[in-house]
């Protein structure tokens, strides 16, 4: 389904999110590529795919749950639900924005696994970090077994006293930023409510799914 060349999202809510979550792991593969002296950005980054090839094999509950904690913990979900809603953000309560941050980490939490195993065919090279002092540019590039290749870079800030990957550059384009902008416009479009209910059915589906195995 994915292609590792750069198309353009599509035009689902839910596709972009799995879109985001397929390359946040897009560099699985790519962990035996380890550079030795990594900067804290792309120790963060490193530590992350670590987390992600092990989840796809992972079947025991505990340990799955700790897997996804972890990665979890890396990425900055709530900055990313936050840019997402937009002015829609302020328009809702705490207790609200905290649903809706569970609701978008369910969706990214099942699409993990998948992406991890449909990116088995790929390998990453590293190429550097700039390092500033709010975060770093993580420089990773893509290749394919035919000789193709994309950059693929990881935005990675400080969140308090955590350094968390706030976003992924994919050949030049902003995944949050495209997450962000179809979510805006399915508010735009259908409102609110209905976003809402679109994601906590998905998470119900996957759930269910995922009992079924």
């Amino acid at each position: 389904m994915l292609n590792l060349r750069y198309q353009r999202i599509t035009p689902t809510i839910l596709s972009s999110i799995l879109i985001i979550a397929a390359f946040t792991t897009i560099a699985a593969v790519g962990a035996a590529f380890a550079a030795v002296s990594a900067g804290p950005g792309e120790t963060l980054v490193r530590e992350t795919i670590a987390s992600m090839v092990l989840l796809p094999g992972t079947v025991d509950a505990s340990e799955r749950r700790k897997l996804l904690d972890s990665i979890e913990h890396s990425l900055a979900l709530e900055s990313l639900a936050r840019q997402s809603l937009g002015s829609q953000w302020d328009k809702i309560d705490q207790s609200e924005r905290e649903h809706f941050v569970s609701l978008l980490t369910q969706n990214i939490e099942t699409t993990l696994p998948q992406a991890a195993q449909a990116l088995s065919t790929v390998s990453v090279h590293y190429d550097g970090e700039d390092r500033k002092p709010s975060g770093s540019l993580v420089y990773t590039t893509i290749a394919r077994a035919d000789g193709g290749k994309v950059p693929v870079d990881y935005v990675v800030a400080h969140n308090g006293a955590r350094w968390q990957i706030a976003d992924v550059n994919l050949d030049g384009e902003s995944l949050s930023q495209a997450v962000a902008k179809r979510i805006q416009f399915a508010i735009a479009q259908d409102g609110y409510p209905k976003l809402v209910s679109d994601l906590s059915k998905r998470v119900t589906e996957n759930t269910s799914r995922e009992k079924g195995r």
